[in-house]
């Protein structure tokens, strides 16, 4: 949870982030809010890849636009002192549409201090993925206005791109995209999507159709036992379920065909003997 883990860094393969503990049940409300979280990829030389699963980021009652008036840059700072509700953040502008309400912004490094990866984020659409140029990508939450609406749910995933060579040196699995992930993501019991094309999930499709397989031969092996009991429990059972066939149009007239050459046999027995 963003909110949970302020200022942090965490390193890994991979993580799942929410906005909040209680992420697509409430919304996150809390007025004045600036976290950030950064993720670190376990090797140096992978980048940092962050998905958005699910994203509603906005404030109802914004704050007041930026005057349209020409901004002077060494007055800047001190007009954001005055009226605080006209201070800018880094990559900020009067074109930014989030500039006025709550919002996420990423940065390519260890802190907010490192450059922006695009412009800041916020609405209620997934934006596309976002990756980094190291192995550091720094998320930011800000909330401002006076009712801020914040949900959302993401994942980190570490990967190396077109690098097949040091892939196949190190425990990574290559995916058909020419991502390579760690092998720890690949499978995982979250069900994400770490390749983006859905390759490192097939595995879990195969396991699927054997446990279906094996599901299957376990229910023929009880259905083959039950006829066996049905047809042989007792001398004779067999041949008297059999019996009933004789009442099929097909084998009526297989009989008729057997009684009628048995018929003209014992006919020419009893003409060659006389």
């Amino acid at each position: 949870n963003v909110v949970d883990f302020c200022g942090q860094t965490i390193r890994g393969d991979g993580m799942i982030v929410n906005s909040h503990q209680e992420s697509k049940k409430y919304y996150f409300v809390d007025i004045g809010t600036d976290c950030h979280l950064t993720m670190q990829a376990s090797s140096p030389k992978d980048k940092v890849q962050f998905y958005f699963r699910f994203f509603l980021v906005y404030t109802l009652l914004r704050v007041a636009p930026l005057s349209p008036a020409p901004l002077f840059p060494e007055s800047s700072r001190g007009s954001a002192l005055l009226n605080p509700r006209l201070e800018l953040t880094s990559g900020e502008s009067s074109g930014d549409l989030c500039h006025a309400g709550s919002y996420v912004q990423f940065y390519d490094g260890p802190d907010r201090s490192s450059p922006t990866l695009g412009p800041s984020l916020c609405g209620k659409s997934p934006p596309r993925p976002v990756l980094s140029t190291g192995n550091y990508l720094t998320l930011r939450l800000v909330t401002r206005g006076t009712q801020p609406r914040v949900d959302f749910v993401g994942d980190f995933t570490s990967f190396r791109l077109f690098n097949q060579l040091e892939c196949s040196s190190e425990p990574y699995f290559t995916c058909r995209n020419g991502k390579c992930i760690p092998v720890s993501l690949v499978c995982d019991d979250k069900g994400i999507d770490n390749c983006g094309d859905g390759s490192d999930l097939e595995e879990n499709l195969t396991t699927g159709s054997l446990s279906l397989l094996i599901l299957c031969s376990i229910l023929g092996v009880i259905v083959g036992g039950v006829v066996l009991c049905w047809c042989f429990w007792s001398p004779g059972w067999f041949l008297w379920r059999i019996a009933i066939c004789r009442f099929l149009p097909c084998c009526n007239s297989a009989c008729a065909s057997c009684q009628f050459c048995a018929h003209n046999c014992m006919h020419n027995k009893e003409h060659r003997v006389a």
